[in-house]
């Protein structure tokens, strides 16, 4: 078998093979950073506007442009820098963790106002129940008054 000279790397296929679906995968967060700007607007990544999180939206972005550029940037130099693509790819574990956080306290809170408004319903319910109850009763002794 013939060596490659010294200072010459030939990476295995499979390598080429996950840097091509890395690729891919931070291209489908591209495509996701799109639609959100396309479906929730621009306010969504405004840190002055309404949106609580928009800081880290506009951090997430960063990230995954970032990796972006250097997945393309320096495609034959990826061993050298894989150390920062890792910290790339690890703040986004870190925001879809945070996101997934946000989304169960929202669902939390908004089941504990449906049980909340469900209480004060059963509340009143039960009054009008009570005070028909009494109406039934007074209506029964008013009609055995009346046929006797």
């Amino acid at each position: 078998m013939i060596h490659p000279p010294c200072g010459e790397r030939h990476e295995p296929e499979w390598i080429d093979a996950l840097t091509t679906v890395s690729l891919a995968i931070v291209c489908i967060f591209i495509a996701e950073i799109a639609l959100q700007l396309w479906a929730l607007g621009p306010q969504f990544f405004n840190p002055f506007g309404k949106e609580p999180h928009a800081v880290f939206h506009i951090l997430d972005a960063a990230v995954v442009l970032a990796t972006f550029a250097v997945e393309v940037a320096l495609h034959g130099q990826k061993r050298d820098v894989a150390g920062l693509v890792i910290m790339l790819r690890l703040w986004r574990l870190v925001k879809l963790v945070s996101n997934v956080a946000v989304a169960t306290g929202d669902i939390e809170e908004v089941q504990e106002r449906k049980l909340r408004d469900s209480l004060q319903e059963l509340s009143r319910t039960r009054e009008e129940l009570m005070a028909t109850r009494e109406e039934v009763k007074e209506l029964r002794k008013r009609l055995a008054i009346v046929d006797k």
